[in-house]
């Protein structure tokens, strides 16, 4: 009963020893930003790509290219203000809270991108998902090969990549071109080290 009441008294005397406008301007930076508008709700078969960062980034360039629907997560506020200003359609908050991916319908979509920087995260995400939608496939960034092993475990997930792993390969199979090997074989060399991350481990 006296919470109300203590912080009314609290933001009084708070305001008295900054001083009024120095207060006013620490509550406005403290205020939530406004909320996002959810995406349309007729809005299916699209993908959804959790973390809008370089990945994420070219992804939704290539689906945009094609005129594939997509939606992005993204909880970087300002990020995401941009993003809608481009008419990105876009959920701007932690992707590992439930109402943010279910805000991006999962249920109706095909695809989801899982390019967040941790693998603990992309399972949380991917979980739920799955939760909603048990059709959805996903395709997931990793950091390095236990990411890799963990991430390529996990139910639905359709391709899982390492970028320093796809570095070292692009350059194994230029360089096992310039030897003269046949390009299939060499592409079964790659596609058997990809199938084993520890083959493709530095």
């Amino acid at each position: 009963m006296l919470t109300p009441l203590s912080l009314w008294f609290a933001e009084r005397v708070a305001s008295r020893l900054v001083g009024e406008r120095r207060f006013q301007a620490w509550q406005a930076r403290r205020a939530p930003p406004r909320a996002f508008p959810l995406p349309p709700p007729g809005l299916a078969g699209h993908a959804i790509i959790a973390g809008y960062g370089r990945v994420g980034r070219v992804v939704a360039k290539a689906l945009a290219a094609h005129g594939i629907a997509h939606v992005a997560i993204e909880t970087d506020h300002g990020l995401a203000e941009a993003l809608r200003a481009d008419g990105v359609t876009t959920v701007w908050g932690d992707a590992t809270r439930l109402e943010v991916p279910q805000a991006a319908r999962p249920d109706k979509a095909r695809l989801i991108v899982l390019a967040m920087p941790d693998a603990a995260g992309c399972r949380m995400v991917m979980a739920m998902a799955r939760a909603a939608n048990p059709e959805i496939v996903a395709a997931a960034r990793a950091h390095d090969v236990a990411d890799a092993k963990f991430l390529t475990r996990e139910a639905g997930v359709g391709l899982v990549v390492m970028g320093e792993r796809e570095i070292a390969l692009g350059i194994a199979g230029f360089t096992l071109r310039q030897f003269g090997v046949d390009a299939a074989d060499a592409q079964r060399t790659l596609e058997s080290f990809r199938s084993r991350p520890d083959d493709a481990a530095a």
